[in-house]
This record gives structure tokens, sequence and C-alpha cells, in this order.
């Protein structure tokens, strides 16, 4: 990478430090991710997946499994081999980030960067969605090859209960 493009912060970096840099702006940066969100008309399974990541990321600080974002993906990520993240769209690589999870075995998962991030996008895809987060997370649960798809389905359903739980608390 140039060291003028984006002053030597790498990019999946950069949205977590715009929104740092200018966490008093909340209008600017919830702007900015509507505009990152509006781009994304042609990739609507992403932006779902997107919406699911950030309220598990911001109520839960939990991620989703390689395996399961690829079901909400739906059938070409399934057949995807090579590495996932790759075959992501530039914006939702803006806020994704790939990570290892050894807690229930050493798996692959995806998260949003950061809480603060995922605050932004549960918000803005919401309103584009015109769905509530109860209503986003029933979507989730009554999506059949998702609760269906064996691996790692433990962590699925612990995650979703905590998840639950502590939305009920707030």
């Amino acid at each position: 990478e140039a060291e003028g493009e984006g002053g030597g912060i790498p990019p999946e970096n950069m949205l977590g430090f715009l929104v740092f840099s200018r966490l008093q702006n909340e209008p600017y940066i919830s702007d900015l991710t509507m505009k990152i969100l509006q781009t994304m008309e042609a990739y609507p399974n992403q932006k779902r997946l997107l919406l699911y990541l950030a309220i598990f990321k911001f109520y839960g600080d939990l991620s989703i499994s390689e395996s399961h974002c690829k079901d909400i993906l739906g059938p070409f990520f399934g057949g995807v081999e090579q590495n996932f993240y790759d075959n992501l769209c530039e914006q939702a690589q803006l806020f994704i980030k790939m990570t290892r999870d050894n807690s229930f075995g050493s798996h692959s998962v995806c998260e949003i960067n950061s809480i603060p991030v995922a605050k932004f996008l549960v918000q803005q895809t919401l309103k584009l969605a015109g769905k509530s987060v109860l209503e986003a997370i029933t979507d989730l649960v009554n999506d059949d090859k998702v609760m269906r798809h064996r691996f790692l389905k433990d962590k699925l359903a612990s995650d979703l209960k905590t998840l639950l739980i502590r939305r009920k608390k707030e």
C-alpha cells in the first residue's frame, strides 16, 4: 500500500479509525455508514449478513462461523472453497474481519471490526430494511438453511440465547 493512501493505515482498519476519530460526530459516522450500505444494492444477501454480524457484535460482542455466514449468503458462497472473505464485495470487507475461534474447536468466524461500527451498522441496516432488531433475529431463527446447518449448531444456539438474554435486559 502506498504511504499516501490512508496514511499507512490498512483498509480493514480505516473505517474503525474514522469512527474512533470522529466519535463525537455521530451524524457524520451515521451518514457514512448509510452511504456505504446504499452502494450495496446489488448485494442484498451481503447486507443481510452485515446486519446479523452487527447485531451479534453490538449486543453480545459475538461472531458467526464462516460456514453459517456462507449459508446466510446463499448458494454461490456455499460452493466457495477458496478464501471466503475475498469473495465479499469491497463494502462488506470494510466492515467484516475474519478471525479464529477456539471456544468450540478451531474454526474461522466473521465479525464486525468494532462495537462502535456495529452500532451504526445495526441502526442503518435496520432503517434500510424497515425492521426491528427482534424482527431481524426472528428472520435468522426462521431461516431453515442456517438453523439446520450441523456444523457449530451449538455455538449458534448459545450465541442466539446470549443475545436474547442481553437484549431483554436492556
